[in-house]
Protein backbone atom coordinates (compact mmCIF):
# COMPACT_ATOMS: atom_id res chain seq x y z
CA UNK A 1 0.00 0.00 0.00
CA UNK A 2 2.66 2.28 0.86
CA UNK A 3 4.59 1.49 -2.33
CA UNK A 4 1.30 2.28 -4.29
CA UNK A 5 0.89 6.16 -2.36
CA UNK A 6 4.35 6.46 -2.82
CA UNK A 7 4.47 6.07 -7.02
CA UNK A 8 1.01 8.22 -6.76
CA UNK A 9 2.85 11.30 -5.27
CA UNK A 10 5.73 11.00 -7.57
CA UNK A 11 3.31 11.15 -11.06
CA UNK A 12 1.73 14.08 -9.00
CA UNK A 13 5.18 15.97 -8.51
CA UNK A 14 5.85 15.25 -11.99
CA UNK A 15 2.70 15.94 -13.79
CA UNK A 16 3.21 19.58 -11.81
CA UNK A 17 7.00 20.39 -12.95
CA UNK A 18 5.65 20.02 -16.55
CA UNK A 19 2.59 22.33 -15.97
CA UNK A 20 4.64 24.90 -14.27
CA UNK A 21 7.46 24.55 -17.36
CA UNK A 22 5.19 25.03 -19.96
CA UNK A 23 3.84 28.68 -18.90
CA UNK A 24 7.09 30.23 -19.52
CA UNK A 25 6.77 28.89 -23.49
CA UNK A 26 3.25 30.34 -24.13
CA UNK A 27 4.03 33.66 -22.06
CA UNK A 28 7.52 33.94 -24.13
CA UNK A 29 5.51 32.81 -27.48
CA UNK A 30 3.35 35.98 -26.34
CA UNK A 31 5.79 38.61 -25.70
CA UNK A 32 7.55 37.75 -29.03
CA UNK A 33 4.08 37.81 -30.72
CA UNK A 34 3.48 41.67 -29.79
CA UNK A 35 6.71 42.56 -30.53
CA UNK A 36 6.40 41.11 -34.26
CA UNK A 37 3.14 43.26 -34.51
CA UNK A 38 3.66 46.67 -36.38
CA UNK A 39 3.82 49.58 -34.08
CA UNK A 40 1.88 52.98 -35.05
CA UNK A 41 2.74 56.20 -33.60
CA UNK A 42 1.56 59.83 -33.62
CA UNK A 43 2.71 62.93 -32.79
CA UNK A 44 0.88 66.76 -32.38
CA UNK A 45 1.31 69.64 -30.71
CA UNK A 46 -1.37 71.12 -28.32
CA UNK A 47 -0.11 74.76 -29.84
CA UNK A 48 -1.32 76.02 -33.14
CA UNK A 49 1.52 77.98 -33.66
CA UNK A 50 4.12 79.89 -31.63
CA UNK A 51 6.11 82.76 -31.19
CA UNK A 52 9.98 83.04 -30.89
CA UNK A 53 11.44 81.29 -27.25
CA UNK A 54 7.80 80.09 -26.40
CA UNK A 55 7.95 76.36 -25.21
CA UNK A 56 5.44 74.22 -26.54
CA UNK A 57 4.31 70.59 -25.84
CA UNK A 58 4.65 67.86 -28.14
CA UNK A 59 2.45 64.29 -26.99
CA UNK A 60 3.47 61.03 -28.66
CA UNK A 61 0.70 58.07 -28.57
CA UNK A 62 2.06 54.33 -29.61
CA UNK A 63 -0.36 51.72 -30.47
CA UNK A 64 -0.15 48.54 -31.52
CA UNK A 65 -2.26 47.24 -34.81
CA UNK A 66 -5.04 46.71 -32.93
CA UNK A 67 -5.25 50.10 -31.15
CA UNK A 68 -4.02 48.85 -27.94
CA UNK A 69 -1.86 50.94 -26.27
CA UNK A 70 2.00 50.37 -25.89
CA UNK A 71 5.12 51.33 -24.28
CA UNK A 72 8.72 51.73 -26.45
CA UNK A 73 12.02 53.61 -26.88
CA UNK A 74 11.00 56.80 -27.81
CA UNK A 75 13.10 59.13 -29.15
CA UNK A 76 12.50 62.59 -30.18
CA UNK A 77 13.97 65.39 -32.76
CA UNK A 78 13.51 68.61 -34.32
CA UNK A 79 14.98 71.00 -36.62
CA UNK A 80 15.02 74.12 -34.82
CA UNK A 81 14.75 74.76 -31.24
CA UNK A 82 15.24 72.57 -28.41
CA UNK A 83 13.60 69.09 -26.46
CA UNK A 84 13.85 68.66 -22.78
CA UNK A 85 11.67 66.34 -20.21
CA UNK A 86 10.68 63.31 -22.61
CA UNK A 87 7.96 62.14 -20.01
CA UNK A 88 5.83 58.89 -19.82
CA UNK A 89 2.30 60.13 -19.11
CA UNK A 90 0.73 56.70 -19.27
CA UNK A 91 0.62 53.69 -21.10
CA UNK A 92 1.99 53.94 -24.59
CA UNK A 93 1.49 58.34 -24.75
CA UNK A 94 4.48 60.38 -23.80
CA UNK A 95 4.92 64.44 -23.79
CA UNK A 96 7.97 66.47 -24.15
CA UNK A 97 8.40 70.42 -24.46
CA UNK A 98 10.14 71.89 -27.25
CA UNK A 99 11.43 75.63 -27.16
CA UNK A 100 10.99 77.14 -30.31
CA UNK A 101 14.50 79.07 -31.73
CA UNK A 102 14.74 83.02 -30.76
CA UNK A 103 15.77 83.98 -34.68
CA UNK A 104 13.87 82.58 -37.06
CA UNK A 105 15.50 83.64 -40.19
CA UNK A 106 13.31 82.62 -43.47
CA UNK A 107 11.82 79.76 -40.79
CA UNK A 108 7.66 79.73 -41.18
CA UNK A 109 7.60 76.66 -39.12
CA UNK A 110 9.56 73.91 -37.29
CA UNK A 111 9.43 70.00 -37.82
CA UNK A 112 9.84 67.56 -34.47
CA UNK A 113 10.64 64.46 -35.44
CA UNK A 114 10.08 61.16 -33.75
CA UNK A 115 10.95 57.41 -33.85
CA UNK A 116 10.09 53.96 -31.58
CA UNK A 117 11.32 50.85 -32.99
CA UNK A 118 10.40 50.61 -36.29
CA UNK A 119 7.54 53.47 -36.06
CA UNK A 120 8.53 56.98 -36.86
CA UNK A 121 6.52 60.31 -37.38
CA UNK A 122 6.63 63.76 -37.56
CA UNK A 123 4.50 67.13 -36.59
CA UNK A 124 5.11 70.68 -37.74
CA UNK A 125 4.20 73.77 -36.11
CA UNK A 126 3.92 77.16 -37.26
CA UNK A 127 6.26 79.81 -36.15
CA UNK A 128 5.37 83.58 -36.10
CA UNK A 129 7.60 86.73 -35.41
CA UNK A 130 6.77 88.09 -31.93
CA UNK A 131 5.29 91.79 -31.41
CA UNK A 132 6.86 94.95 -32.91
CA UNK A 133 9.51 95.53 -30.41
CA UNK A 134 12.08 97.54 -32.19
CA UNK A 135 11.70 100.14 -35.69
CA UNK A 136 14.92 101.81 -36.93
CA UNK A 137 13.99 105.19 -39.46
CA UNK A 138 17.23 105.41 -41.49
CA UNK A 139 17.45 108.44 -43.92
CA UNK A 140 19.97 110.17 -46.69
CA UNK A 141 22.63 112.39 -44.45
CA UNK A 142 22.83 116.32 -45.37
CA UNK A 143 19.41 116.45 -46.22
CA UNK A 144 18.75 120.22 -47.86
CA UNK A 145 15.45 122.15 -47.03
CA UNK A 146 14.56 122.96 -50.34
CA UNK A 147 11.17 120.78 -50.68
CA UNK A 148 12.83 117.81 -52.15
CA UNK A 149 11.51 114.25 -51.77
CA UNK A 150 14.15 111.76 -49.82
CA UNK A 151 13.95 107.98 -49.43
CA UNK A 152 12.74 106.86 -45.47
CA UNK A 153 14.37 102.88 -45.30
CA UNK A 154 12.17 101.67 -42.41
CA UNK A 155 12.22 98.12 -40.46
CA UNK A 156 10.15 96.68 -38.37
CA UNK A 157 11.70 94.03 -35.92
CA UNK A 158 10.15 91.71 -32.58
CA UNK A 159 12.26 91.71 -29.16
CA UNK A 160 14.52 89.33 -30.98
CA UNK A 161 15.24 91.14 -34.08
CA UNK A 162 13.30 89.19 -36.38
CA UNK A 163 11.14 91.15 -39.06
CA UNK A 164 7.62 91.95 -38.54
CA UNK A 165 4.66 92.56 -41.08
CA UNK A 166 3.34 95.45 -39.44
CA UNK A 167 2.64 98.21 -41.41
CA UNK A 168 4.54 101.80 -39.82
CA UNK A 169 2.56 104.78 -39.08
CA UNK A 170 4.72 107.89 -40.17
CA UNK A 171 4.77 111.27 -39.48
CA UNK A 172 6.90 114.83 -40.04
CA UNK A 173 7.09 117.81 -37.84
CA UNK A 174 7.78 120.05 -40.70
CA UNK A 175 8.06 118.20 -44.04
CA UNK A 176 5.60 115.55 -45.25
CA UNK A 177 5.59 111.53 -45.20
CA UNK A 178 4.21 109.27 -47.85
CA UNK A 179 2.47 106.15 -46.74
CA UNK A 180 5.12 103.27 -46.73
CA UNK A 181 5.27 100.75 -49.30
CA UNK A 182 6.30 97.09 -48.54
CA UNK A 183 10.06 95.69 -49.73
CA UNK A 184 9.73 92.45 -48.01
CA UNK A 185 9.87 90.97 -44.58
CA UNK A 186 9.38 93.97 -42.30
CA UNK A 187 11.08 96.35 -44.27
CA UNK A 188 8.97 99.38 -45.89
CA UNK A 189 9.65 102.44 -48.29
CA UNK A 190 8.41 105.69 -47.80
CA UNK A 191 9.29 109.50 -49.10
CA UNK A 192 10.01 112.50 -46.88
CA UNK A 193 9.19 115.73 -48.59
CA UNK A 194 11.53 118.23 -46.31
CA UNK A 195 10.12 121.93 -45.75
CA UNK A 196 11.45 125.10 -48.19
CA UNK A 197 13.44 126.89 -45.38
CA UNK A 198 16.27 129.81 -46.15
CA UNK A 199 17.79 129.17 -42.76
CA UNK A 200 19.54 125.77 -41.57
CA UNK A 201 16.98 123.92 -38.56
CA UNK A 202 15.91 120.31 -37.84
CA UNK A 203 12.41 118.00 -39.00
CA UNK A 204 11.80 115.36 -36.61
CA UNK A 205 10.46 112.18 -38.30
CA UNK A 206 8.31 109.82 -35.94
CA UNK A 207 7.64 105.88 -36.74
CA UNK A 208 5.51 103.25 -34.69
CA UNK A 209 3.97 99.98 -34.88
CA UNK A 210 2.16 98.35 -32.34
CA UNK A 211 4.00 99.07 -29.16
CA UNK A 212 7.41 99.77 -30.85
CA UNK A 213 8.07 103.96 -31.84
CA UNK A 214 11.29 105.47 -32.70
CA UNK A 215 12.16 109.48 -33.76
CA UNK A 216 14.39 110.54 -36.01
CA UNK A 217 16.50 113.84 -36.00
CA UNK A 218 16.76 115.18 -39.59
CA UNK A 219 19.28 118.29 -39.81
CA UNK A 220 18.37 120.58 -42.71
CA UNK A 221 20.87 122.49 -44.69
CA UNK A 222 19.29 126.51 -45.33
CA UNK A 223 18.61 127.04 -48.94
CA UNK A 224 18.64 130.69 -49.69
CA UNK A 225 15.40 131.72 -51.56
CA UNK A 226 15.35 132.79 -54.68
CA UNK A 227 12.76 135.34 -54.52
CA UNK A 228 12.23 137.63 -51.38
CA UNK A 229 9.03 140.20 -50.55
CA UNK A 230 9.68 142.88 -48.74
CA UNK A 231 6.63 145.19 -46.86
CA UNK A 232 7.61 147.90 -45.47
CA UNK A 233 6.59 151.03 -43.27
CA UNK A 234 8.49 154.30 -41.89
CA UNK A 235 9.07 158.06 -41.85
CA UNK A 236 10.79 160.26 -44.27
CA UNK A 237 12.69 162.87 -42.96
CA UNK A 238 14.20 165.64 -45.06
CA UNK A 239 11.74 165.35 -47.48
CA UNK A 240 9.27 168.45 -45.70
CA UNK A 241 8.88 165.57 -43.20
CA UNK A 242 8.83 164.19 -41.32
CA UNK A 243 5.94 162.10 -42.60
CA UNK A 244 5.00 158.48 -42.62
CA UNK A 245 6.18 156.34 -45.72
CA UNK A 246 5.46 153.43 -46.88
CA UNK A 247 6.99 150.60 -49.29
CA UNK A 248 7.79 147.62 -50.55
CA UNK A 249 10.66 145.32 -52.48
CA UNK A 250 11.32 142.10 -54.06
CA UNK A 251 14.33 140.48 -54.83
CA UNK A 252 15.59 138.18 -57.03
CA UNK A 253 18.88 136.07 -55.70
CA UNK A 254 21.50 134.62 -57.69
CA UNK A 255 21.63 131.14 -56.37
CA UNK A 256 25.28 129.66 -56.02
CA UNK A 257 27.12 133.11 -55.80
CA UNK A 258 30.07 133.03 -53.30
CA UNK A 259 28.12 136.32 -51.96
CA UNK A 260 24.55 136.59 -52.13
CA UNK A 261 23.67 138.95 -54.55
CA UNK A 262 20.19 140.10 -55.92
CA UNK A 263 18.61 142.34 -58.17
CA UNK A 264 15.99 144.40 -56.28
CA UNK A 265 13.00 146.22 -57.50
CA UNK A 266 11.49 148.88 -55.32
CA UNK A 267 8.53 151.27 -54.55
CA UNK A 268 8.07 154.07 -51.97
CA UNK A 269 5.70 156.54 -51.17
CA UNK A 270 5.65 159.55 -48.74
CA UNK A 271 3.55 162.91 -48.70
CA UNK A 272 4.00 165.69 -47.00
CA UNK A 273 1.41 168.41 -45.99
CA UNK A 274 2.30 171.78 -45.44
CA UNK A 275 -0.34 174.68 -44.09
CA UNK A 276 0.68 178.50 -44.01
CA UNK A 277 -0.20 182.17 -44.56
CA UNK A 278 0.47 183.62 -47.80
CA UNK A 279 0.75 187.42 -47.04
CA UNK A 280 -1.37 189.99 -49.24
CA UNK A 281 -1.37 193.72 -49.17
CA UNK A 282 -4.40 194.08 -47.41
CA UNK A 283 -4.60 190.28 -45.07
CA UNK A 284 -2.51 186.87 -44.76
CA UNK A 285 -4.74 184.08 -46.76
CA UNK A 286 -4.00 180.35 -45.96
CA UNK A 287 -2.00 178.01 -47.92
CA UNK A 288 -2.30 174.69 -48.46
CA UNK A 289 0.68 173.05 -49.86
CA UNK A 290 0.74 168.92 -50.53
CA UNK A 291 3.69 167.26 -51.96
CA UNK A 292 4.49 163.54 -52.32
CA UNK A 293 7.12 161.23 -54.19
CA UNK A 294 6.86 157.94 -55.55
CA UNK A 295 10.38 156.54 -56.44
CA UNK A 296 10.56 153.28 -58.42
CA UNK A 297 14.49 152.20 -58.01
CA UNK A 298 16.18 149.06 -59.31
CA UNK A 299 19.20 147.87 -56.82
CA UNK A 300 22.16 145.33 -56.88
CA UNK A 301 22.16 144.55 -52.98
CA UNK A 302 24.84 142.24 -51.63
CA UNK A 303 24.01 139.79 -47.71
CA UNK A 304 26.11 138.84 -45.53
CA UNK A 305 25.74 136.29 -42.56
CA UNK A 306 25.87 137.85 -38.71
CA UNK A 307 26.08 134.65 -36.63
CA UNK A 308 23.35 132.02 -37.63
CA UNK A 309 20.06 133.92 -37.66
CA UNK A 310 21.10 137.53 -38.48
CA UNK A 311 21.86 139.09 -42.06
CA UNK A 312 23.47 142.17 -43.03
CA UNK A 313 21.81 143.61 -46.61
CA UNK A 314 23.56 146.39 -48.59
CA UNK A 315 21.66 147.77 -51.75
CA UNK A 316 23.01 150.68 -54.11
CA UNK A 317 20.84 151.78 -57.37
CA UNK A 318 18.76 153.87 -58.92
CA UNK A 319 16.04 154.95 -61.22
CA UNK A 320 12.81 157.48 -61.43
CA UNK A 321 10.87 159.19 -58.64
CA UNK A 322 7.43 161.01 -59.75
CA UNK A 323 6.96 163.70 -57.92
CA UNK A 324 3.74 165.39 -57.36
CA UNK A 325 2.28 168.76 -55.52
CA UNK A 326 -0.53 170.66 -54.90
CA UNK A 327 -1.08 174.23 -53.53
CA UNK A 328 -3.90 175.89 -52.32
CA UNK A 329 -4.72 179.65 -51.77
CA UNK A 330 -7.72 180.74 -49.86
CA UNK A 331 -10.13 181.92 -52.27
CA UNK A 332 -7.90 180.55 -55.22
CA UNK A 333 -7.98 177.30 -57.59
CA UNK A 334 -6.13 174.48 -56.94
CA UNK A 335 -2.65 173.93 -58.84
CA UNK A 336 -1.57 170.65 -59.62
CA UNK A 337 1.49 169.33 -61.00
CA UNK A 338 3.43 166.59 -61.63
CA UNK A 339 6.83 165.07 -63.40
CA UNK A 340 9.44 162.42 -63.34
CA UNK A 341 12.80 163.18 -61.81
CA UNK A 342 15.46 160.82 -61.77
CA UNK A 343 16.98 158.89 -58.55
CA UNK A 344 18.87 157.06 -56.77
CA UNK A 345 19.32 155.08 -54.00
CA UNK A 346 21.35 153.33 -51.47
CA UNK A 347 20.46 151.45 -48.35
CA UNK A 348 21.55 149.26 -45.08
CA UNK A 349 19.55 146.42 -43.85
CA UNK A 350 19.74 144.49 -40.64
CA UNK A 351 17.46 141.31 -39.89
CA UNK A 352 17.02 138.62 -37.89
CA UNK A 353 15.94 135.54 -39.51
CA UNK A 354 12.35 133.74 -38.03
CA UNK A 355 10.43 130.65 -38.92
CA UNK A 356 7.89 133.04 -40.15
CA UNK A 357 9.61 135.73 -41.88
CA UNK A 358 12.51 137.99 -41.08
CA UNK A 359 12.02 141.35 -39.10
CA UNK A 360 14.30 144.17 -40.44
CA UNK A 361 15.39 147.60 -40.18
CA UNK A 362 16.41 149.18 -42.82
CA UNK A 363 17.84 153.18 -43.04
CA UNK A 364 18.12 154.30 -46.62
CA UNK A 365 19.07 157.33 -48.44
CA UNK A 366 17.70 158.99 -51.89
CA UNK A 367 18.37 161.61 -54.23
CA UNK A 368 15.70 163.36 -55.87
CA UNK A 369 16.38 165.04 -58.65
CA UNK A 370 15.24 168.73 -59.78
CA UNK A 371 11.34 168.13 -61.26
CA UNK A 372 11.35 171.68 -62.40
CA UNK A 373 7.81 172.23 -61.13
CA UNK A 374 6.85 175.87 -60.36
CA UNK A 375 6.26 174.58 -56.66
CA UNK A 376 9.41 172.52 -56.13
CA UNK A 377 12.40 173.63 -57.25
CA UNK A 378 16.10 171.48 -56.62
CA UNK A 379 17.23 168.31 -55.92
CA UNK A 380 16.34 166.79 -52.66
CA UNK A 381 17.78 164.63 -49.94
CA UNK A 382 15.38 162.42 -48.09
CA UNK A 383 16.03 159.60 -45.15
CA UNK A 384 14.25 157.09 -44.67
CA UNK A 385 14.09 155.23 -41.65
CA UNK A 386 11.89 152.08 -42.02
CA UNK A 387 11.09 148.23 -40.79
CA UNK A 388 9.11 145.41 -42.18
CA UNK A 389 9.42 141.53 -43.11
CA UNK A 390 10.28 139.85 -45.44
CA UNK A 391 9.29 136.62 -46.62
CA UNK A 392 10.72 134.16 -49.06
CA UNK A 393 8.19 133.67 -51.39
CA UNK A 394 10.89 130.91 -53.81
Amino acid sequence: MRIVVGCLLVALALAARGAQAQVPAQEQGADAASAATPLELELSFEAREAQPGDEVLLVARLRDADGRARDAALTVEVDAGTVKGLLRVSQGVYTCRITAPTTLGARTSMVAFATAESAAASASLALRPGPARVIVVDVPEGLAAAGERHPLWISVTDANGNPVAEEPRLTAGRGSVSEPVPLGAGRWLAEYRAPRSAWAGEDVVRASAGAASASRALPLRAVPAVLTVSPRAGVILGGGGPALALGADAAAWLVGAPVPLALVAAVAWWGVREDGLAWAPRAGLDLRAERSALPLTLSLAARAALGARGTATLSLGGGAARVASSARLAGQPELTESAWAPAATAGLELAFRTRFGAPFAEVRGYWLGDPRLDTVRGAGWPLLLSAGVRFDAF
